[in-house]
């Protein structure tokens, strides 16, 4: 492993953990000098990364043979970002206040929701989608601050998780006893929902400047909940107090969990046993599998975005 200061360190924590990946795995600084890089999606068809650059208003492509692109700009402050089951973009847009649809073939772009209960959402933030089409994205008010959205106070009663139902257009609450429900994921056979509430990291209220402030009496953790009648949610349960903040989660065809956080991306067995950390060099927004075999690991890190090669494939 490279001694340079700002390369990745891995820690394996247990022998579970070198199952995982390697403590000396091949790593790469794919691109940087963003603002607070987040979103990360691997589009296999055109073997490309995708990924935004929320303050920066931009959304980027990055491909092995080409390097960094621009894929859309501005981008309505565009955060979390994962495909459908027919390969079409669903993006989290702050300033829209919305989830979104690309088609990559035409790309363009449509409102998939904006609205519950007839009011806007307060900024929609991370988004997966079930093998039956159904949505389930968070909305808490991280974007309403002026330079990460839409500058203006929340509408909605809370900060929930939603899901759209295929064919609709109707956002259903599934959660709403979190704080600041952030990234999410499901298990590898969709029958559990992992959230992470990153209440302990908040703004002014007054939402005009973007200074965050942290509270750590406050929620930091990863919660888990039993998938039912195919998108309501039961017997809510903490998986994880983070030490610091949790932000992006992915789970592997195992069922280990990958949490983004200040650290780096620490990895936990379905039982919530650490098994090991990938150290980056800055705060950890995000991660996603993607590469041709599905076990490259990409990390979103403040202003820069790696990968890193792991032994096992992602669940998606």
């Amino acid at each position: 492993m490279s001694d340079r200061p700002d390369a990745i360190r891995i820690e394996i924590l247990n022998d579970v953990g070198r199952s995982v990946v390697d403590a000396d795995a091949e790593w790469k600084k794919l691109a940087s000098g963003f603002a607070w890089a987040e979103g990360p999606v691997y589009l296999t068809s055109s073997d490309c990364l995708i990924f935004s650059d929320i303050p920066g208003d931009a959304m980027h492509k990055w491909s092995e043979g080409v390097g960094l692109e621009t894929f859309r700009k501005p981008s309505n402050f565009t955060n979390g970002n994962c495909l459908d089951k027919i390969g079409r973009l669903v993006s989290c847009e702050h300033k829209g206040r919305s989830v979104t649809r690309t088609d990559l073939t035409t790309m363009k772009v449509n409102v998939v929701v904006d609205h519950h209960d007839g009011k806007p959402f307060n900024s929609p933030n991370d988004v997966v989608v079930k093998s039956d089409g159904s949505i389930f994205f968070t909305d808490p008010d991280y974007g309403c601050q002026i330079n990460e959205g839409h500058g203006k106070m929340p509408e909605q009663a809370g900060n929930y998780v939603y899901c759209v139902l295929p064919g609709t257009s109707v956002a259903i609450p599934v959660i709403t006893d979190m704080l600041r429900p952030n990234g999410l994921c499901f298990s590898p056979d969709e029958s559990l929902l992992y959230v992470a509430d990153s209440g302990a990291a908040r703004y002014p209220k007054n939402h005009e400047k973007c200074q965050i402030e942290f509270n750590w009496s406050d929620p930091h953790h990863v919660r888990v909940y039993d998938i039912v009648n195919g998108h309501e949610t039961r017997n809510s349960r903490l998986f994880k107090t983070i030490e610091t903040i949790p932000d992006g989660i992915r789970t592997d065809v195992q069922g280990n969990l990958y949490v983004s956080t200040f650290q780096g991306v620490e990895v936990y067995s379905p039982s919530g046993t650490p098994l090991c950390i990938i150290h980056a060099p800055n705060k950890t927004a995000n991660c996603s599998f993607g590469g041709p075999d599905n076990t490259t690991l990409y990390l979103t890190s403040l202003d820069t975005v790696w990968s890193v090669k792991c032994n096992i494939k992602g669940s998606v």
